[in-house]
Formats: structure tokens, C-alpha cells, sequence
């Protein structure tokens, strides 16, 4: 089978894979839930969905630093990368060996096409449509409902970092409703930027924002609207809104 990534790479991959090796743990969480958990053969130690599955699999490192060498000696037949969450050169450096597709995940429709691909190499081309539909119903019903506010959604601390509109996260924003006055990917910001929006959203990741920094904001901006959110219903693109990882709501009190 020949295959073009989301880079333009052609990728030829010589039978249905049964070794798979994921670089990043959206890809981790849909891969089991088309089926193929038990055909993992490598996942990162961020990969913690779905626990019965992932728990016993090889860890390989994290998604910015992966072992290559512990990669090489799994001899995976097929390793799945995205191009923001993974490292050029060891994603370079691992294309040499064996087959090695990257996805670049911008929005909700790269995430379809993701999936769709997958269903293609493991011949389910079906099971991951059917994925796709099921996802796209409940992006269409995402929990939080912005009614157009304009918002701020910060993912750093030392310095004020924000997700901007060119981002997956912009994308889950725009998609619940809001209205992101952030420009760009991950800019630095300034207080008077978070001053013209109306609520702040504060992210469980990638840093942890937790009570005494929505306080410390609050002394800042009184009388704003400022809520601590699960990241991961902003980031973790892919079957993660099937879930129950998903249930416990989006509003960390």
C-alpha cells in the first residue's frame, strides 16, 4: 500500500500492519478505540487513555523526546506522528527505518482525515467512518457553549501564554461558541490583551492552572469571568469526546 501524509510524504507500507508504535496519545486513544489496542507495540508515557490498554505496553518516552533506539529494537511495522506534538529530527531519524506517518492537526477536519487514514491502512475503512460521524455529532454538541464571548485561553504561566486562532484549540473554541480575540498559534499576551475579553479560560494543560491562579486574576481583573477548563476537551483531538475521559465535565470549580 502507498500512502501520502499530511507532509506530502509517500509512505509505502507492505502489509496490513500488526506492531504499531504512537507518538502521541490522541493517536494512542483513537487507535484503540478503532479496535487496534491490542496491536500497540510502543506508546508515550503521557498515553493514559484508555489505562487497560495502554498500561501494558512499552513506554517510549514523551512525545518532544522519544527513544528512538527503543523504537528501533520494537521494529514496529507502521509508527503515527503529528508535526506540532513531535520531534523533526527523531521523526527523521525513525523514517529511515521503517514507515513513519505524520499528521498535521490544525482542526477538527485534520483530525477526520486522520482517522479516515487509518481506516484505510488497517482496512476499517468503515469502522472509522462510522468514528468520524460520531465525533463530529459531538463536537456539534460540545458542552461549553460560549454565545459568541469574546475569550482568552491561557496554556502558560512566566510568561501569560494564550491558544491562539490558528490553533486546534482555536478550532474547539470557535467550534463551543467563543469568539478568540488571540491571533496566531501560542503568542505571549499582555494583561491589557486579557482585559478586552469578556471570560478567561484557564487550562488543566500543559500547564496546570489551578484555584490560586484563577485568584491571583481575579485581583487583576475584578468582576471578570475567569473558569479553570479541562484541557483536554480543547486538545485531545481524535475519539477523545467519545469517552468517558470526557465525562467528567469541562468546568473545574
Amino acid at each position: 500500500m502507498k500512502i501520502t501524509d499530511d507532509l506530502g510524504t509517500k509512505i509505502y507500507i507492505e502489509r496490513e500492519p500488526q506492531s504499531i508504535v504512537s507518538l502521541v496519545p490522541s493517536l494512542t486513544l483513537t487507535l484503540a478505540d478503532m479496535g487496534l489496542g491490542s496491536r500497540l507495540t510502543g506508546v508515550t508515557r503521557f498515553c493514559k487513555y484508555p489505562e487497560q490498554v495502554v498500561k501494558p505496553v512499552a513506554k517510549i518516552g514523551g512525545p518532544k523526546n522519544i527513544d528512538v533506539n527503543k523504537i528501533l529494537n520494537i521494529k514496529p511495522d507502521v509508527v503515527f506522528a503529528v508535526k506540532e506534538e513531535n520531534d523533526k529530527e527523531q521523526v527523521l531519524e525513525l523514517s529511515k527505518h521503517m514507515p513513519v506517518v505524520v499528521f498535521d492537526i490544525s482542526n477538527p477536519d485534520d483530525a477526520f482525515r486522520m482517522m479516515r487514514t487509518m481506516g484505510l491502512i488497517f482496512n476499517i475503512e468503515k469502522k472509522a467512518d462510522e468514528l468520524v460521524q460520531q465525533v463530529a455529532k459531538a463536537i456539534n454538541n460540545f458542552p461549553l457553549q460560549g454565545n459568541q464571548t469574546k475569550v482568552v485561553y491561557l496554556i502558560w504561566k512566566k510568561p501569560w501564554m494564550a491558544a491562539g486562532n490558528e490553533t486546534y484549540i482555536g478550532s474547539m473554541l470557535q467550534a463551543a461558541g467563543y469568539n478568540n480575540i488571540v491571533s496566531g498559534r501560542y503568542p505571549q499576551i499582555s494583561q491589557l490583551q486579557m482585559a478586552n475579553a469578556d471570560t478567561i479560560l484557564l487550562a488543566t494543560e500543559p500547564y496546570h492552572f489551578k484555584e490560586a491562579d484563577r485568584q491571583e486574576l481575579y485581583q487583576i481583573f475584578p468582576g471578570k469571568n475567569i473558569e479553570i477548563v479541562n484541557g483536554e476537551l480543547f486538545t485531545w483531538y481524535g475519539t477523545y469526546l467519545l469517552g468517558s475521559y470526557a465525562s467528567n465535565n469541562t468546568i473545574i470549580k
